[in-house]
């Protein structure tokens, strides 16, 4: 080799008996730069044989070794390493230093923020895998000691202003008050499942194998002195001051596999003004028996929630649990601890979707089947927000039934038919009275007719609190509580920027300086959107003057009769509304018009006006039109110890209000209207019979007697996208243009082109032939409007 192109490296070991640092970064230390000569080490870290020679080709970087050269492969006996060729791990951090990570590690903080706070403390670089390996030793240590009831009650009693209640007893009243839920789920037909049932029965009939394990579970619950952790629910300082401020609306529920010790959790949470998911308490439980339900209502959240609040609760929203229903309607029918008009409401979610959707979409087989499923599945969610009235609620009824009928006799699956059937009769009819919306509109919030807020409140503790089926009982506990700060700080932080915000843009359009700009710089979005979809609306409705004068004033306020279509089958009711505008004296001494309305949507339900009553007051969303609640400042200042003059003027308005049957708007914004003529009267009363259903045209195909009207539009089982003539016409069109090899070939296909394009043309042109032509009919047998290419005037009939 020439020394040119090639440089020799001899590699060693630093504590070996040939080692030159080539390098010369180390070398400056050492006091020669010279091969040490000696065949023996001269201190005892020079004992490692290692060594190797390496030839660097200039040219290009690449490295060479002979392939019969002397090497040394033995890499071994040392006995230390030297601390300049060390970093410094967590030995190296003060006992302050250290006690602080391990507490922020035990909240879960993230690794780059624990790594920077340790540089600013102690100057000390630790790595990844070194903060890592103190994060798992702290998770091992709450292995260690006491039981995981007894860790979850201390993290409990450290944590400030949280306060728990909780059920203990001896060991046996633990084994007691313990249940296992069995899980069934069969094999229908075509190997498909059916939705899992779960059946809860006692622990001795399982066997031993059961009772140990039941045993083993009650045994890591032990809180010392013979005393065993039997159920705790807890509710943190943030947690209640968000109850103070939105009481109204509960949701209860309960989830599975959240912990190790198999306790399942009962959640109960609420809602904002502005739609926000808002945690309340969190509870273990030792099974779904009555007596837990019970102990839940009428103890652990009476002891935790402020007494106050909790008299305003207006609806609690539950799943299909007939012995948590029972114990609130115990609780509600005789005790006041929930207000004089809190009420129960079945989830329409859990109705619909968990006992029909889930049990019955098994049947589906043809197009028919799968439109009719959906029709119904629509028809059912319908009683539960757009039925106002006992006498809709039975029409509605009636005409879902016939429409089953009519089903049967029109290629749907009788099996199909047969399960909707039984499910309507023996399910859904008999709890209408717990679910249709005709017997919750004179509740506040009764609209509210889902508690799909409570399975997110589930859902966010996978993905927010990161619990799994493995943590043990004050791990998934410390976790829930995290979360909950997380979420209470981002509700916080995103109230208080909104201060200052408004919206530049409201269903799509520009907002900037119009009125619905202004009412967004104070009001939560929810609540603009609410009350701007009322006044859109009661642009469409007409309205009728009755009665007038200075003081009383009558107006009657009605939808206007469109020929819109409907996309579903379910009925559209509309009817009349009497608005009510009477002149009264307020506390402050100034004149007010109040507007009060019967409808299912009255300012004191909503929050905010109808829009009937936007209607007769012909005016845009202000923000004086909203309660107290709805604005942006509530979630920031109500509340707050701060702020005590703003939470007691919050609640003296909301008094006043209430006070009187509907909002009120200042004397000098609504001008008196004139009485309408008899005739405008008489023809405004004259409209169809209250209520109408004005989707009567697709109801009218319900009658059995014209099941031959029945038919269904072919539909795939897969959706196609629409046909694109570019694209199918796209490969022809390169084929033709690979053929053209001349000029003339060149003319020829432009001519016949152009003999294309006026072919196109002509048939778009009216032929004046009138002919009958006959199409396919659409869904429900509805004649389509369709002419045939080059006829006009073509008169449809369907088949």
């Amino acid at each position: 080799m020439k020394n040119g192109k090639y440089r020799k490296i001899q590699m060693s070991c630093n504590r070996g008996r040939q080692y030159v640092d080539q390098m010369g970064q180390r070398s400056r230390e050492r006091s020669s730069k010279a091969t040490i000569k000696t065949t023996k080490p001269t201190t005892k870290e020079h004992v490692c044989g290692f060594y190797l020679t390496v030839y660097l080709r200039v040219s290009d970087g690449r490295c060479f070794v002979k392939k019969n050269q002397n090497t040394c492969w033995h890499h071994s006996h040392h006995t230390q390493v030297p601390r300049s060729l060390m970093r410094e791990g967590a030995e190296s951090l003060s006992n302050k230093t250290l006690e602080t990570v391990e507490k922020m590690l035990e909240k879960n903080m993230p690794t780059n923020f624990v790594k920077e706070f340790i540089a600013i403390e102690d100057d000390i670089k630790l790595s990844d895998g070194s903060i890592e390996a103190i994060r798992r030793q702290v998770a091992m240590n709450d292995f260690e000691g006491d039981s995981s009831g007894e860790k979850l009650v201390n993290d409990l009693t450290k944590k400030e202003g949280t306060e728990f209640v909780m059920l203990t007893g001896s060991f046996d009243q633990a084994m007691q008050q313990t249940r296992v839920n069995m899980t069934r789920r069969k094999v229908l037909a075509h190997n498909k499942l059916s939705a899992p049932q779960k059946q809860s029965v006692d622990v001795d009939k399982l066997g031993n194998g059961a009772s140990d394990h039941v045993r083993n579970v009650v045994l890591g619950l032990s809180l010392g002195d013979g005393e065993y952790l039997i159920a705790i629910a807890w509710c943190t300082a943030e947690q209640r001051e968000w109850h103070r401020k939105f009481p109204f609306v509960f949701g209860n529920d309960e989830t599975f596999r959240s912990n190790d010790e198999d306790r399942p959790l009962s959640r109960l949470c609420g809602l904002s003004m502005n739609g926000n998911l808002l945690p309340f308490v969190e509870a273990f439980i030792p099974s779904r028996q009555k007596w837990v339900f019970n102990w839940l209502w009428t103890v652990a959240f009476p002891s935790l929630l402020d007494p106050e609040a909790l008299k305003k609760t207006c609806i609690i929203l539950v799943d299909q649990d007939e012995r948590n229903w029972e114990v609130i309607q115990s609780v509600l029918r005789t005790s006041d601890v929930y207000g004089c008009i809190a009420v129960a409401r079945l989830c329409n979610w859990h109705k619909i979707n968990r006992n029909f959707v889930v049990k019955v979409r098994v049947h589906k087989k043809s197009n028919e089947d799968r439109y009719f499923f959906d029709e119904v599945t629509k028809w059912l969610y319908s009683f539960s927000y757009s039925v106002k009235s006992i006498d809709q609620m039975d029409d509605s009824m009636a005409k879902l039934e016939a429409f089953c009928v009519m089903a049967r006799k029109n290629e749907v699956s009788g099996n199909l038919v047969d399960a909707t059937e039984k499910y309507i009769r023996e399910s859904f009819k008999p709890d209408l009275s717990r679910l249709c919306q005709c017997y919750y509109s004179d509740i506040p919030h009764g609209n509210v007719a889902s508690n799909s807020f409570s399975e997110s409140n589930n859902a966010m503790l996978l993905s927010s609190a990161n619990v799994k089926p493995n943590n043990k009982l004050n791990v998934t506990g410390r976790k829930i509580n995290d979360a909950a700060d997380r979420r209470y700080n981002q509700l916080k932080s995103d109230a208080v920027a909104s201060l200052n915000k408004s919206s530049v843009a409201i269903g799509g359009k520009g907002a900037v300086g119009t009125p619905d700009s202004a009412v967004s710089q104070n009001i939560v979005d929810a609540m603009v959107k609410r009350a701007k979809l009322q006044y859109d609306l009661s642009q469409r409705h007409n309205c009728c003057v009755t009665e007038s004068s200075d003081e009383h004033v009558n107006i009657l306020v009605r939808p206007e009769d469109t020929n819109r279509t409907f996309n579903h089958l379910h009925p559209v009711y509309h009817q009349t509304h009497k608005v009510v505008c009477s002149k009264v004296e307020a506390s402050d001494g100034n004149d007010y018009w109040c507007f009060s309305c019967g409808c299912n949507e009255d300012y004191h339900k909503e929050k905010c006006p109808c829009s009937h009553v936007y209607c007769a007051l012909g005016s845009k969303p202000h923000e004086s039109h909203f309660y107290p609640e709805c604005t942006k400042q509530y979630e920031v200042c109500y509340g707050d110890p701060k702020y005590e003059n703003f939470t007691r003027d919050c609640d003296v308005m909301r008094l006043n209000i209430m006070e009187y049957p509907g909002l009120l708007v200042p004397a000098g914004e609504f001008t008196v209207p004139p009485v309408d003529d008899i005739a405008s009267v008489r023809k405004f009363l004259e409209k169809p019979a209250d209520p109408c259903d004005v989707n009567s045209k697709l109801a009218d195909k319900l009658d059995p007697e014209k099941v031959a009207e029945f038919k269904l539009a072919p539909r795939t089982r897969k959706r196609k996208r629409g046909s694109n003539p570019f694209t199918e016409n796209l490969a022809q069109y390169e084929h033709i243009m690979k053929l053209i090899r001349s000029k003339e070939d060149q003319e020829f296909v432009a001519d016949m082109f152009n003999k294309i394009e006026m072919g196109l043309y002509s048939r778009k042109r009216p032929s004046g032939d009138e002919r009958t032509v006959t199409v396919p009919p659409g869904p429900l047998g509805v004649s389509v409007g369709y002419n045939e290419p080059g006829v006009q005037g073509a008169r449809v009939t369907a088949v």
